[in-house]
């Protein structure tokens, strides 16, 4: 007979981390954006441009259910020093926090006439800096529905309350978040079927109680996905994103009377296509291909100062500001990776690999998407070609 897995789990983590180097290299770690230890309203870090280390730990403890027909959820308290670092060894946003989480589950797994599964997930989570400030906290929930046709949907509701932004300035003063509402959906048709449709969407809105600095944003991602015989199948779908943002970075201005850090109100439009194909000819000999055309345009108004220091920081402390540049851009990107690999004999196998990117910037935002997309392929391109063998050697 065998034994029953655990129900409950008890994990956790704790890790150091030392970077050393010359003066400069450890002045730049200090103030790039993980750790913004030059920030003029942080009592908790200091830049200190003769240090040649830098020190950090991290930790986490979770306490879980993991098993269970019903309930399952995770309760989790994790940490990074200001000083912690390991981009080395992979990717660190920040550093200089501590988060908590907490999230249950409840599971109804037994099919029914219509409905082959359910879930439904309630969230809080909450996080902090050294400092105390609050850089999040609220709550979610969400829900996942299969049926019993082999379509799915889903999406869930985040609500978030007032925060503090300590990035907002690329190591400036900090300032306020409003609370805001967002939240996600998605769409699955039976993707057994010849053509199958998916859908994914996100929205975002804050509580300004002002329209000319209210934020949001929405987006809308509709695809088709295809397979007309086992051997031939791929994917086509266009992603639009549109979202304002009051308060976006836009500068620092360095001027006789100091340093102003200049923030706009940006009205942003993004879109890319994906696109993809996957086929077999023969068993062993197969071809994927895959491309996406990005767009992206900006356009900033209202321009404004962030003021510096940690007094009034109840208050927005925002002033207008006469910023003399043109932040305006529209960003036009293609990439493309194309694989074919031959099976030649079992385990063991050759690839060719083409890769293209294509780079484009225009500081202007009147963005057209005939003309754009048709320019994205008139930008420089860059192609890198790659030939692997692997041959599988049996004794």
């Amino acid at each position: 007979m065998m034994p029953r897995p655990p129900a409950w789990g008890l994990t956790g983590f704790w890790t150091g981390s030392h970077v050393a180097g010359s003066a400069t290299a450890i002045s730049a770690l200090q103030r790039n954006n993980v750790h913004s230890y030059q920030r003029p309203d942080a009592d908790h870090v200091e830049f200190d441009p003769d240090a040649e280390a830098l020190n950090g730990h991290a930790g986490s403890v979770a306490f879980s259910k993991i098993a269970g027909d019903k309930i399952r959820g995770n309760v989790q308290i994790a940490y990074k020093t200001p000083g912690f670092d390991v981009n080395e060894l992979g990717y660190q946003r920040r550093a200089d926090d501590v988060v908590q989480r907490a999230w249950v589950q409840r599971r109804f797994m037994d099919p029914g006439k219509y409905v082959r599964t359910k879930i439904v997930n309630f969230n809080q989570y909450s996080r902090h800096n050294f400092t105390g400030d609050r850089l999040e906290l609220g709550t979610n929930v969400n829900t996942h529905w299969e049926f019993q046709n082999l379509w799915s949907t889903g999406g869930g509701v985040n609500l978030n309350t007032r925060t503090f932004d300590d990035r907002i300035t690329r190591g400036g003063p900090g300032a306020y978040r409003n609370p805001n509402v967002n939240g996600w959906q998605y769409f699955n048709s039976n993707s057994r079927r010849l053509i199958s449709f998916h859908w994914d969407l996100n929205f975002f809105s804050d509580f300004s109680g002002d329209s000319a600095q209210h934020s949001s944003g929405l987006e809308v991602y509709p695809r088709l996905a295809f397979r007309p015989t086992s051997a031939l199948s791929g994917e086509i779908g266009v992603n639009v994103d549109r979202n304002t943002a009051n308060s976006q970075w836009v500068s620092s201005v360095t001027s006789g009377d100091g340093t102003h850090y200049v923030l706009g109100r940006l009205h942003q439009t993004t879109t890319f296509l994906n696109m993809r194909l996957s086929y077999a000819l023969t068993p062993n000999l197969s071809l994927q291909l895959y491309g996406q055309p990005f767009s992206s345009a900006g356009r900033y108004e209202n321009y404004k100062e962030l003021l510096n220091g940690r007094a009034g920081r109840e208050a927005e402390r925002y002033a207008p500001f006469a910023y003399d540049g043109n932040a305006d851009f529209t960003v036009l990107s293609f990439r493309t990776t194309n694989v074919l690999r031959w099976e030649f004999k079992p385990g063991s196998a050759f690839f060719v690999v083409w890769q293209q990117g294509r780079e484009g910037f225009r500081s202007h935002s009147d963005f057209r998407f005939r003309r754009d997309y048709g320019d994205i392929f008139a930008t420089p391109s860059s192609n890198t070609v790659l030939v692997k063998l692997s041959y599988w050697l049996n004794p």
